[in-house]
């Protein structure tokens, strides 16, 4: 089954994941940007910084995914960087309202809430790009006790369910520009 880049945000190339690592070092905290915008919801604040796969093909050696805050605050950006280059950027906002998805040949929505207790983050996506069929991805992602980020989903399409499972940890790794800079990009 093929993929939209869209997802790829959290599905990378990755399958079932099951690994105990190191609390992240103190270079990670560094990673985290320093943006003026304050979160005006809180809960995204253990989540905020940089992030990279527990396990990483080759190909995606560099790979780092970002999360920083709006602009407003009242939610957060994921940005895939490979190296220095933003690959992906995408808005969560976790209110249960429906976002809409607009790329070159794609459309679609999502929706994502927190868990009563906030621990978890839970998130349905639709996308539907020229000439391939609907795809809906459901699901959840933790913080667990050892630090890392556990995100777990069911991608639906036409050839049937997979399911992904993936663990990422601080990233360790020297940020990309754009974050280490404090961009101030808008958020669309």
């Amino acid at each position: 089954m093929t993929i939209h880049p869209r997802l790829a945000i959290f599905a990378l190339p990755i399958a079932a994941v099951v690994t105990l690592l190191a609390p992240a070092t103190a270079r990670a905290q560094d990673a985290a940007p320093q943006r003026s915008a304050t979160l005006t919801d809180s809960r995204w604040q253990p989540w905020i910084g940089c992030w990279t796969p527990v396990e990483r093909a080759p190909r995606n050696r560099d790979v780092q995914i970002c999360i920083v805050p709006t602009t407003d605050g009242a939610g957060a950006r994921l940005m895939t960087f490979a190296g220095d280059q933003r690959i992906l950027d995408e808005t969560i906002l976790a209110d249960g309202s429906r976002q809409t998805l607009t790329e070159a040949d794609c459309h679609g929505s999502s929706r994502s809430t927190w868990a009563k207790d906030a621990a978890r983050l839970f998130r349905t996506t639709e996308l539907a790009c020229d000439g391939k069929a609907l795809q809906r991805t459901t699901g959840i992602s933790t913080l667990e006790e050892s630090g890392q980020w556990l995100d777990v989903q069911v991608v639906t399409a036409a050839n049937g369910d997979q399911v992904r499972a993936r663990h990422y940890v601080r990233s360790s790794e020297t940020p990309p520009a754009e974050i280490a800079a404090g961009s101030q990009a808008k958020v669309r």
